[in-house]
């Protein structure tokens, strides 16, 4: 028995009635108290966005980028439930009126990318007290049904309490030019800021092309800078043979003003005093918007300045000029102008150089790198911001390998039984609208999307269905099986069933599908590392008896041509009334492209079966002339070759094994990416040679850095990508005779790897930003003497 004194046990019980009421209360009233407990007592700065309502229809408009758009309805409430230090947000209510390119969480739109995905009606998300640039990532509650997006210039951020003023802020610093490099100095206060030079304006007028990259043929720089305001940044004529040129045309040239709206920082987004004007003016002369092998990239670039005087008042003028025979040469011209312009803070306001003189044009027209989303799937956005990547560095040729043994991803009308039995889930597939919409996106960019779909070899995962049809049999043999060390290159397997006419059948309804969405003059049809053992089949013994094919090489050539002279009559048969009224002017098929193995080592054997240096192109990936004698057969026999050497550009390398055993770990550095020089590595890259549909070509299109995704995804592939990409970006464009033991290569690449993060793209870092900001102090030894790919213990 409890003794509870002078107590009853009914005053206990008021007493517990009494204190929960009490609590109860706390809690209701809880919600208005405790952001003033929260203001005073426990956190002192934090920034919640605004309730707002912005009523819209369901009409959509088309904006300048081509993206179709309109505003949504949204509320939200930010409501503190408890003392504890979180905020919930409840979206009250949304309502899906948008579709334009989505980021992936909330600090996208507080770093002015323009949109972010918010998901469900009436979903709560509970979110940490934070700072701006420590929001949380709200991809937790994106759930399959609903998915809205919210454009950045309708988002409002409120302050909740006064943040910490910081002192006023001036850099003692300053930057000088000394020896083509900016180095930092003690700024001289004295003269009242006059002479301060920031380290970017420092970068725009300090050598010969200190901030271009890649590095132009030809150019003629002047030194005096002037300072514009972004609002006085206009386009004044597009001169072009066609309506298409021209909206492509207005299409980049707002991409450049987006980027240049980057460099403005946030606290000066007040427009100056500054009444200069800059009339940019383009003139593209052919009317083709087919990126292609034989495209004229080159352009020219003028910069002039002008005095106007209206109504007796002086006014400053720049007049740009872009030339080029295509789009795509103004395109990179635009490029080059916006490397060319810099913020500079000591006047509030953009500044480029006053007189510039530029002509330029690519060492190779196959400047390329590859992604892999079969491995691991790579949602449509990260492929977006690769693309953009590209296009800041003027590569042009980006290889989608779109199919392997892992997955089958590509969505295809004519036989979706692919996806369903080899996508990874129905969040990883890329629909024919997301497919179109993608190389869209990269022409605007500069950039053809060659897709690959991989035979007979890494198709494994998508092709089962066969046998249930009882119509198409056996389309694949070895699928998942083990040990797969004896059938297959890696794991999964899975192989092309040769000996079935349904599997070209099948091959042709994929080839009609792919050409529906993409360009008809190149198609990579694979080819690698196939295993005889996965061929070792009763089936295929008798087919090819009956064929009278002596040996599996003649079998390999055997499925080649049967599955090229699919790839013909899909092109002949696509429905793209763009792709037909471009491609009609030429009766040539698609020059297929087939990765170097056992089968073009047996030059006879390819010729014998059609396979004929004027109709194809070759990617070569086992070695170097000087290394590999097939690879010199090649070039003897006249066959066109893009070079993407394993171990001399390969950017998936040096991460490890993943197969429990090693697999090549050696690391390409930028530098050897930078100093591959063809001609030193047995590539003659004077030799022309003849093709069926491009005429006389050069032998060495160029070159090809493949990123393989075993060990990438979305989240790890920019950083496997950039600076390596800019480097082997620079020797593809310029093919320079400098090599990266140059220091000013070296802080060039670095003033490149600072513009590329500015506009979004999660570059690698290669030295600390010390040495970008000080000049040459982490110029030593090493530096001078770059070291060869590194073998991993």
């Amino acid at each position: 028995m409890i003794n509870l004194g002078h107590w009853s046990y009914k005053s206990v019980l008021k007493v517990i009635i009494l204190g929960l009421a009490l609590f109860l209360l706390f809690l209701y009233f809880g919600n208005f108290i405790s952001p003033l407990l929260f203001h005073n007592v426990i956190f002192k700065e934090f920034i919640i966005v605004k309730k707002q309502i912005i009523e819209s229809d369901k009409s959509f408009t088309n904006n300048e980028l081509g993206e179709f758009e309109t505003n949504i309805k949204i509320t939200t409430t930010p409501t503190i439930k408890t003392i504890l230090p979180r905020v919930i947000f409840v979206i009250e209510e949304t309502q899906v009126l948008s579709t334009k390119k989505s980021s992936d969480n909330l600090n996208k739109v507080l770093d002015n990318s323009d949109t972010v995905n918010v998901t469900k009606l009436h979903k709560t998300i509970d979110l940490p007290i934070t700072h701006t640039d420590e929001v949380s990532d709200l991809s937790n509650v994106i759930e399959d049904d609903i998915s809205v997006t919210i454009q950045k210039s309708n988002l409002e951020l409120v302050e909740i309490s006064n943040f910490e003023k910081l002192p006023e802020y001036k850099s003692p610093w300053t930057w000088t030019c000394q020896n083509d490099k900016c180095q930092r100095t003690r700024r001289n206060f004295s003269s009242h800021g006059i002479g301060y030079k920031s380290l970017d304006n420092c970068w725009l007028t300090c050598g010969v092309t200190s901030s271009l990259w890649p590095k132009p043929r030809w150019w003629r720089l002047g030194y005096k800078t002037i300072t514009f305001d972004i609002s006085n940044f206009l386009l004044e004529t597009v001169m072009a043979r066609s309506p298409r040129v021209k909206r492509l045309t207005t299409k980049a040239f707002t991409l450049l003003k987006r980027n240049l709206k980057l460099l403005v920082p946030s606290e000066y987004k007040t427009k100056s005093s500054n009444d200069t004007v800059i009339y940019v003016n383009l003139q593209i002369k052919s009317p083709d918007v087919i990126l292609t092998i034989t495209t004229n990239e080159s352009y020219t670039l003028r910069i002039k300045r002008h005095i106007n005087s209206i109504g007796g008042k002086k006014q400053t003028v720049l007049k740009v000029f872009i030339s080029g025979r295509t789009f795509f040469g103004v395109r990179h011209g635009l490029e080059t102008l916006s490397q060319l312009i810099v913020f500079d803070d000591s006047v509030n306001a953009l500044q480029t150089l006053s007189s510039v003189m530029i002509n330029d044009k690519p060492a190779f027209a196959y400047r390329g790198l590859m992604i892999d989303s079969a491995r691991n799937f790579i949602p449509i956005g990260s492929l977006e911001r690769m693309i953009d990547g590209m296009s800041y560095n003027k590569l042009n040729m980006l290889h989608w390998h779109l199919s392997d043994s892992n997955s089958f991803p590509f969505f295809s009308r004519t036989y979706p039984q692919m996806t369903h039995y080899g996508a990874y889930s129905k969040k990883e597939i890329y629909t024919p609208n997301q497919v179109r919409n993608l190389v869209e996106y990269a022409l605007v960019r500069g950039i053809k999307i060659i897709p690959e779909l991989d035979a007979p070899a890494h198709a494994g995962n998508g092709w089962q269905w066969g046998p249930e049809t009882e119509v198409y049999g056996q389309l694949a043999f070895c699928i998942n099986e083990e040990p797969w060390n004896t059938l297959c290159g890696q794991p999964p397997c899975g192989q092309l069933n040769p000996a079935n006419p349904k599997v070209y059948e099948v091959l042709g309804g994929l080839y009609r599908d792919m050409f529906s969405v993409f360009d008809l003059d190149l198609f990579h049809m694979g080819g690698d590392e196939v295993m005889f053992e996965c061929w070792k089949k009763l089936e295929i013994e008798n087919f090819m008896e009956e064929k009278n094919i002596t040996n599996f090489i003649n079998l390999r050539a055997y499925f080649q041509a049967t599955a090229y002279e699919k790839l013909k009559e899909a092109s002949r048969n696509i429905k793209s009334k763009s792709s037909q009224k471009y491609f009609s002017k030429s009766n040539f098929p698609p020059i297929p492209i087939i990765w170097s193995s056992d089968l073009t080592n047996h030059i006879k054997t390819l010729v014998d079966n059609g396979i004929n240096s004027t109709d194809y192109f070759i990617q070569v990936w086992e070695g170097t002339p000087l290394e590999s004698e097939e690879v010199q057969n090649l070039i003897d026999s006249n066959y066109t070759l893009i070079v993407s050497n394993m171990g001399k550009v390969y950017l998936d390398l040096g991460s490890g094994s993943w197969l429990g055993k090693n697999h090549d770990l050696r690391y390409i550095n930028w530098q050897s990416l930078y100093d591959f020089n063809f001609d030193v590595n047995g590539y003659n890259t004077s030799k022309i040679v003849e093709n069926s549909r491009f005429g006389r070509i050069p032998q060495i299109l160029g070159g090809e850095a493949p990123l393989w995704t075993e060990k990438v995804n979305e989240m790890t592939m920019d950083s496997k990508l950039w600076p390596r990409g800019s480097a082997f970006a620079e020797r593809l464009w310029t093919n320079p005779t400098v090599k990266s033991s140059s220091p000013i290569v070296y802080s060039r690449l670095l003033r490149q790897n600072e513009l590329m993060k500015m506009r979004g793209i999660r570059v690698d870092t290669r030295q600390p930003k010390s040495c970008l900001l000080i000049g040459t102090v982490c110029l030593n030894d090493f530096d001078v003497n770059p070291s060869p790919p590194i073998e991993e213990s």
